[in-house]
């Protein structure tokens, strides 16, 4: 019986003779396989949202200029809008909205930074890269603070972790 293929015979313990098959950890092997096969299939879940249909809130919408050098991201994860507001000391705030238009979680880095009425970069300790994580179908809102009273202008960058 093992004699036309040796390598797929395994001797008994218990008699000593020679069998087919193998272990029953090598017939398992494929199982194993297509069940990983089939749960890497199903993917992260997607975030549903749900909000109010009529909104009490009025955001005050910014027209934004976009310079885009990773159209791929710009895809993935897309800048819907921007809007401002005042906070309560005066300070001009931003939010930008962002989604994720994948299936997968993704990664990213963004930072704000302040610019004065001379058009000078104001130099803050809030202007760092901050690292965030969309999962996917999600909305996110990112939001920056100016500085100082200064702060006229604004710049968000958005970078793919990789």
């Amino acid at each position: 019986m093992c004699s036309r293929n040796p390598a797929r015979c395994t001797l008994d313990r218990r008699d000593g003779r020679a069998r087919r098959g193998g272990s029953a950890m090598k017939r398992m092997i494929p199982v194993l396989a297509v069940c990983l096969a089939a749960a890497g299939c199903a993917g992260p879940a997607s975030v549903n949202t749900v909000g109010p249909k009529e909104r009490a809130a009025k955001p005050t919408p910014i027209e934004d200029e976009r310079l885009i050098t990773d159209p791929l991201f710009a895809r993935q994860v897309p800048v819907i809008g921007l809007i401002e507001g005042k906070t309560d000391s005066g300070l001009r705030i931003v939010e930008a909205e962002i989604r994720n238009a994948t299936r997968v979680h993704q990664a990213f880095r963004y930072r704000y930074s302040w610019f004065g009425p001379d058009g000078l970069e104001i130099r803050s300790p809030t202007s760092v890269w901050v690292h965030e994580s969309i999962p996917p179908g999600a909305l996110r809102r990112l939001t920056g603070i100016a500085p100082n009273h200064d702060a006229h202008d604004f710049r968000l960058e958005i970078l793919a972790d990789q």
